[in-house]
């Protein structure tokens, strides 16, 4: 009777080992259900420095290669939005803004930062790992180093505050441009 109580605690045990396996690969998946690597369900892989990492994708069928250049472009477009967005979320939460003249310099200064971010050359930008779903979709994700990412937002304040300062403004929304400047680290 023990030996029999044994073997079933054991195929149990077994059978939970492999449930546990298909709910672990099941964690992980591509919007076509096929299984996908770590990379894809966490959106990091891990670096020498602190990162921000995005995916992108390309169905599009075409050389490999070319899907894949799509697919990084994808995700450089990811993170150039995220960028303007922190850009604008940065001059709302500092404004608190009370007076005509700061909702004027804000909206004028979220303009032109996008239109800036847009423009911006992305440094610093590389492709970390790729994979193909069973449906043919690329999967890339990419990164950029904190440090990189920082100084891409600086440099686009610090652009978006010079053009700024090249408009025509009144004498408070001049005061208001200057303490924009405390936007710069």
């Amino acid at each position: 009777m023990k030996r029999i109580l044994g073997l079933a605690l054991i195929a149990s045990a077994l059978t939970a080992c492999s449930s546990t396996e298909e709910v672990a690969k099941a964690d992980c998946a591509f919007p076509d259900k096929s299984e996908a690597p770590s990379w894809y369900c966490e959106k990091a892989t891990s670096t020498a420095q602190p990162s921000y990492f995005y995916l992108g994708s390309s169905s599009l069928k075409a050389e490999p290669s070319t899907q894949e250049r799509l697919a990084v472009a994808n995700a450089t477009v990811k993170l150039s939005q995220e960028l303007d967005s922190s850009i604008t979320s940065l001059v709302n939460e500092r404004e608190q803004i009370n007076t005509s003249a700061g909702v004027s310099v804000s909206k004028k200064f979220v303009e032109i930062s996008s239109t800036l971010m847009t423009d911006t050359k992305l440094t610093g930008v590389r492709q970390y790992e790729s994979a193909v779903d069973e449906s043919g979709q690329i999967w890339v994700l990419v990164g950029i180093s904190q440090a990189d990412y920082l100084d891409i937002k600086q440099r686009v304040i610090a652009q978006s505050i010079e053009d700024l300062q090249q408009q025509p403004l009144t004498d408070a929304e001049q005061t208001e441009v200057f303490s924009l400047k405390s936007l710069l680290n």
